[in-house]
């Protein structure tokens, strides 16, 4: 904002390789933008612009103040993509990228300090552009009612097309969807409003989501990944508000399929989601570790080739099943699965509780030659290593302390530990956010192997696909 440079306004958050290891995809996540990076020559090739989603092409609920859950159609709202998490994978030879779209404003502390969050009824808009557009002074004020968009978050820096303070168009943040993108950047896919209905049909059974988030950015899709079993790739959706994870089909790129809703009462917020291909898991069967922010907890989860899922480990209550007409709930203590049509179901198989709550789990990666899950701890500012020998009953085996930074990212590839570590910061510590961070490797039992300068905050990491770089 303000006189930075473009260098100074980009916002990197996540990213990911092309399967040939020439390509970077990096998510500018408040810029509504990904990049385009070439790894041969280290140049940034291109900067892909999102832009906006037209909310009135479906149903959403985009009100705390309703009276509950309540879908309109053709809302006229813009909002921006804005994805966190992204993850690649390759379909009849082609890239593709995947993002899950949560959404981020910008608020920055100090003087002057700066945010471009709002409340929709703080904008005012253009009477003469909406007029045209349709709505008279009486449907304007009602349209900006606490019951419709007024208590929508909404961007004040987007909207305002010629400057003078009147909004052409309310922008919001976050597509509440995961979209997949092919290599240029050209939108192939999204999931519409179809996350909004699910997690709002089923919200009897999730924790604490309920339409208190409407008004914000819905069930806010955080992590992403994908993987293969039994000849179908899938992507991982994880949900950080609405909690769990959605699963999808993406045998067809262009019209992935919903395929599966898992959440659990007990992890809660998933943050960070890592795919274990069945060659690498010491089952011979794939498995999903999910990092949950909020309940510093892994869920690790695998899948089944039966109609019922499986109990979660120690639950003895019996299965509770519902027949909505879209799909099958089926309810068993602390898990809930809502399927689609696919005969694979995915389903708890073990989990591991740290004990210290919140921030305790937020980011993992598994090495497959000594079956270990390293997960970041920013509770302790440490590296938890885990043994995963035995899903079902992981455990900590060492916590690896990071000092003179914070973990903020994990990724291993062949016994090698990579981690991501930023300035401190805080009063007494002698180092700034502004200071470089540090790329630090370790082996797989936590021993530093070597330790490299990196820039200012690094966020993500992660190993190129053949693993010659960082």
């Amino acid at each position: 904002p303000g006189s930075s440079t473009v260098a100074q306004d980009l916002e990197p958050e996540y990213i990911a390789v092309s399967s040939d290891d020439s390509t970077a995809y990096i998510a500018f996540q408040e810029n509504n933008a990904f990049g385009i990076v070439d790894l041969e020559d280290m140049e940034l090739d291109s900067i892909v612009a999102l832009g906006t989603k037209d909310y009135s092409e479906g149903c959403y609920d985009l009100s705390d103040r309703d009276g509950g859950v309540v879908f309109t159609c053709g809302q006229p709202v813009s909002s921006m993509y804005m994805p966190d998490a992204m993850a690649l994978f390759n379909s009849g030879g082609n890239d593709y990228i995947l993002t899950a779209n949560e959404g981020d404003g910008r608020e920055y502390e100090g003087e002057p300090g700066y945010t471009d969050e709002a409340r929709g009824d703080d904008l005012t808009l253009n009477a003469t552009y909406w007029a045209e557009r349709g709505y008279d002074a009486a449907a304007q004020a009602e349209l900006l009612l606490d019951e419709n968009l007024g208590r929508l978050k909404v961007s004040t820096a987007d909207g305002d097309h010629d400057g003078d303070g009147e909004y052409e168009e309310i922008v919001g943040y976050g597509a509440r969807s995961m979209s997949i993108w092919d290599a240029n950047g050209e939108l192939v896919f999204d999931t519409g409003d179809q996350i909004s209905h699910l997690t709002q049909t089923y919200g009897e059974y999730i924790y604490a989501y309920t339409a208190s988030r409407n008004d914000d950015k819905g069930a806010e899709p955080e992590g992403v990944t994908t993987g293969s079993y039994g000849g179908t790739d899938y992507a991982f959706l994880g949900l950080e508000r609405a909690g769990g994870v959605m699963v999808y089909d993406l045998t067809n790129p262009s019209r992935a399929m919903f395929d599966q809703y898992i959440t659990f009462s007990n992890h809660v917020s998933p943050e960070g989601l890592t795919f274990v291909d069945a060659s690498d898991s010491p089952t011979n069967q794939p498995l999903l570790l999910v990092a949950n922010e909020v309940s510093g907890t892994i869920a690790i989860i695998s899948p089944v080739h039966q109609s019922v899922p499986s109990h979660a480990p120690g639950d003895d209550e019996p299965c509770l099943a519902s027949d909505t007409g879209a799909h099958l709930a089926i309810d068993c203590g602390n898990q809930l699965n809502v399927m689609g049509d696919a005969d694979v179901h995915w389903t708890l198989v073990g989990q591991y509780d740290s004990g210290l709550g919140e921030g305790a789990s937020e980011i993992s990666a598994y090495d497959a030659g000594s079956h270990r899950s390293f997960v970041v701890n920013a509770v302790t500012g440490s590296i938890d290593i885990l043994d995963m020998s035995t899903p079902a009953d992981p455990y900590l085996v060492h916590r690896l302390s990071i000092i003179n930074g914070e973990p903020n990212s994990v990724d291993v590839h062949d016994g090698l530990v990579a981690v991501a570590v930023a300035g401190v910061g805080e009063e007494g510590s002698g180092m700034s956010k502004q200071d470089a961070g540090h790329v630090m490797f370790f082996d797989t039992d936590g021993n530093l192997v070597s330790t490299v300068i990196a820039g200012a905050l690094p966020d993500m990491l992660t190993f190129t696909p053949d693993g010659n770089g960082v």
